[in-house]
């Protein structure tokens, strides 16, 4: 039997990992983004579903040559064997945290990201899920980083992505900064937000790539939702993406149960765009999810006047406590540095003494669905973290987003293997998710 005082040290070591891990999530009821988009997709395949056209396209001589990208359904990602996964814009990696959350196998992580303190995040990030999921992620997958690609966009060459070979999944999210209400209104002659040619350009030449090869990868996109912008301009050149890109999914991750709202655009070829809607219209905020679970002590919001207001989720309620803040901002000139009556969150110190606030990097942090702390990589001040924050993907709605193609594409594998020794229509005993279900099996059109 070992000493009495190794028995005690072992437990208080166990305690420590677990009051840790607990102080990793937000307060409250756990979010599980996947069983939510399991569900809704079960309710959507069951719901009639209108398809979905082409966007029109419009003419833009700042688009000349570009291609627009063949949105084929293509099959589900892998679940046999570890993924190699692209981040073009990768900022903080929050593709790297969604993949690895919903359980799948990394062999390898690529990513494509000019900022050096987004690329020290990263590195330090994908760290930290190394050794939170050992079995799952590659102790060397993050090896070479930001080594496989230059990491200015512009410098990616067609030898470059033939040298990288096939890959399974690429996320991507261009600047918003010509779309975004605190930025310039330009658009796309914005030169960071014309990024975008860049990013058709090698999206483009990856899939002609990956059709030599006999092979094809999935991807997601996501961008500012800027066809509700009210300047003309903006909403001229986001439907010149949309031309290019496809149909789009437009998402409020409040809807999904982030404390924040973050109203984007997706687009992927894993799913098509009329289940992934129908999808969405099937889901509800989880209940039981509010602001103040993710704000430390002394900290309040203003409780809500209204539901909502569109295109925004209407997600509160008068009378009980807000459930989402608005959309976070990370730099000088944007609204929450501008109003006269400071910050979002009413702050009451030891003494008592009252002052207005915004939330901190690790209240940031729990409302978009990242674990407390992911971000903080020596060297890197609260600030830099807020801004960073500021301009990445809300890790519930790609988490929901990712899982509610899985779910559609297991349930079209299992329609096709239905049509071999089966009667389509007929309600299928399907595996999703890890769990068997009862669903209708239903056929996806090609590009629905």
């Amino acid at each position: 039997m070992p000493p009495e005082h190794e028995v005690a040290g072992r437990a208080t070591r166990e305690e420590r990992v677990k009051a840790w891990e607990l102080r990793r999530w937000p307060r409250g009821p756990k979010l599980d983004v996947a069983a939510g988009a399991r569900q809704a997709v079960l309710a959507a395949v069951q719901q009639r579903r209108e398809r979905v056209g082409a966007p029109r396209r419009v003419y833009l001589p700042q688009l000349e040559g570009c291609e627009k990208l063949d949105w084929t359904v293509v099959a589900p990602l892998p679940t046999d064997r570890p993924l190699r996964v692209v981040e073009l814009f990768a900022g903080v990696g929050a593709a790297t945290q969604a993949v690895a959350r919903l359980g799948y196998s990394i062999g390898e992580v690529i990513a494509c990201e000019r900022r050096g303190a987004a690329r020290q995040v990263h590195k330090h990030a994908a760290a930290q899920l190394c050794r939170e999921f050992p079995a799952r992620v590659a102790p060397k997958s993050s090896a070479q980083l930001h080594h496989r690609l230059p990491q200015d966009i512009q410098l990616v060459t067609e030898a470059h992505l033939h040298d990288l070979g096939p890959v399974d999944l690429v996320v991507a999210g261009w600047p918003c900064q010509g779309s975004s209400a605190a930025g310039t209104g330009q658009g796309l002659d914005d030169g960071r937000s014309g990024l975008f040619t860049e990013l058709m350009r090698v999206l483009k030449c990856m899939q002609r790539l990956h059709k030599g090869w006999g092979r094809s990868f999935g991807y997601v996109v996501e961008h500012l939702a800027a066809g509700f912008d009210k300047r003309p301009k903006v909403r001229e050149h986001y439907d010149a993406a949309r031309g290019l890109l496809g149909p789009e999914l437009v998402v409020d991750a409040a809807q999904l149960g982030s404390r924040a709202h973050r109203l984007r655009a997706w687009w992927t070829n894993l799913e098509g765009p009329a289940l992934l809607r129908t999808t969405l219209a099937q889901q509800a905020r989880p209940p039981g999810l509010f602001v103040h679970q993710v704000l430390g002590r002394g900290r309040q919001a203003r409780a809500p006047q209204t539901s909502g207001v569109a295109p925004w989720a209407k997600v509160e309620k008068p009378g009980d406590p807000r459930r989402a803040l608005n959309t976070f901002v990370s730099y000088p000139g944007s609204y929450a540095f501008s109003r006269g009556g400071g910050g979002v969150l009413r702050c009451t110190d030891a003494a008592g003494d009252v002052t207005f606030g915004e939330p901190t990097a690790e209240e940031r942090e729990l409302a978009m669905g990242f674990p407390r702390g992911f971000k903080a990589a020596p060297g890197i001040s609260e600030h830099t973290r807020r801004e960073l924050l500021g301009q990445a993907m809300d890790l519930n709605t790609l988490m929901w987003l990712l899982a509610a193609c899985r779910e559609g594409g297991a349930l079209r594998l299992q329609t096709s293997r239905s049509r071999l020794g089966g009667e389509v229509g007929a309600r299928q005993s399907v595996r999703v998710g890890g769990a068997s279900v009862t669903a209708l099996a239903f056929r996806a059109p090609r590009g629905d």
